[in-house]
């Protein structure tokens, strides 16, 4: 059975002011989506499941989806404030989603092999995608060794921002703890963070980060993410803003010996769009793939 791609695409993209995921990048009008289902498709992925809201599945399945129709297999999940383990709901004021934790767990009704998670958002490269391919193929459902693409820190920076970033620990390619920094940004020839204290201390360029491209089994993550979910609305439901993340489940999972997690290094470099800035930088290195024959002219028929 050949490898899912779960794409996280609910978010709305808030400090880019609109949905991002949609914005044109490439010489055809080609959304950071189009390289990541294309090279999914040319890694050897058998299906893609988009995370959407379930109020822009028309939209999306007109104007993004129908350009995979014919290229691989599609199904949805819908992450809803309302999608909700019974006992629970959504603080009245809440607007806000229940993070990557929460995404892919409503993903778990229509994901039964071995899956990759990636965000919407990000540029990963056509190398990342064969690297995660090989290692899921040798995943059967029931492992308890995860794996995860890395980069450097120093490759995922925004010139125009801070950025948030899950730090790894590494030890003989096995990942024994992610941490997540936020504020991280370049100062006098420094990358710095800020911790809760406002203090602003180092980190170095070559630290091994996660930019969100995880390879798991199903029957291990699910029911990790359904259990610790359930503590997160014991203690947070009744919160606006507070989100469950993806990357707190995993590194917990680590401590508490459930799982290991296999960091696949690879040579690609990270793209993504975090402020509207970003933009121009991401169309220039679009641009110099399609140049150097990495992406055919059209990699689907683009229609609206």
């Amino acid at each position: 059975m050949r490898p899912t791609l779960v794409i996280l695409a609910a978010g709305m993209g808030s400090r880019y002011h609109g949905l991002k995921q949609f914005d044109p990048i490439g010489p055809n009008q080609e959304i950071l989506m189009d390289f990541a289902v294309f090279d999914a498709i040319r890694a050897g992925f058998g299906k893609v499941v988009f995370v959407i809201q379930k109020s822009n599945k028309n939209f999306f399945q007109k104007t993004i989806a129908s350009r995979y129709f014919n290229h691989i297999e599609i199904d949805y999940a819908f992450q809803d404030l309302m999608n909700l383990p019974p006992g629970f709901q959504a603080h009245p004021l809440r607007i806000k989603p229940w993070g990557t934790g929460h995404a892919v767990l409503c993903s778990r009704k229509v994901v039964k092999e071995p899956f990759a998670v990636i965000n919407a958002d990000d540029f990963y490269g056509r190398t990342s995608f064969e690297i995660m391919n090989r290692a899921l193929l040798q995943m059967n459902s029931d492992s308890r060794q995860l794996c995860m693409i890395g980069f450097p820190l120093g490759n995922t920076l925004s010139d125009h921002g801070p950025v948030s970033r899950g730090i790894c620990s590494v030890e003989n390619g096995i990942l024994r703890a992610l941490t997540e920094r936020k504020k991280i940004e370049r100062k006098n020839g420094q990358i710095c963070y800020q911790d809760q204290a406002g203090k602003l201390l180092t980190l170095e360029p070559s630290m091994i980060v996660s930019m969100t491209f995880w390879g798991f089994s199903p029957n291990v993550l699910f029911p990790l993410l359904e259990k610790q979910f359930l503590q997160f609305l014991a203690d947070f439901s009744a919160e606006t803003s507070r989100e469950f993340y993806l990357p707190d489940v995993i590194d917990s999972a680590i401590k508490s010996k459930i799982a290991e997690v296999k960091v696949l290094s690879t040579p690609e470099c990270w793209l993504g769009l975090t402020f509207p800035e970003d933009k121009a930088s991401a169309q220039e290195h679009i641009k110099q793939k399609f140049e150097t024959g990495i992406y055919p002219r059209k990699m689907f028929e683009i229609t609206n």
